[in-house]
């Protein structure tokens, strides 16, 4: 069985049941309460994680990737405009809800 973990509340609640998300000794289940051996799995919900990474990205115009390179939130814009322009789409679905996304930050646009 799996549960979806995502809100820090949900990450209490999971601790508390005895799920440890700790980076160096992760515990990422916890029993069932009638049934020991059914182990309940915590995960991450992808889709709040990626857009806390696209949040943080575009509040901070430039990440560093683990080789030391800059990437910048004005290349995701540049291209963006550049398709818009050209009225074409090169193989991906980056549309205007994922640039200017402020106003429905909490909506998932795939």
């Amino acid at each position: 069985m799996f549960l979806i973990l995502g809100a820090r509340a949900n990450q209490t609640m999971f601790k508390q049941l005895g799920a440890v998300m700790d980076w160096k000794n992760p515990k990422l289940y916890f029993d069932h309460s009638c049934d020991s051996s059914i182990k309940i799995y915590c995960l991450h919900d992808p889709v709040h994680m990626l857009k806390l990474v696209r949040n943080h990205f575009e509040s901070q115009k430039i990440i560093i990737d683990s080789d030391g390179n800059k990437i910048e939130w004005q290349h995701i814009i540049t291209l963006h405009e550049m398709q818009v322009e050209n009225a074409v789409r090169l193989g991906n679905k980056l549309t205007n809800a994922h640039v200017n996304f402020k106003n429905q930050k909490m909506k998932a646009t795939c």
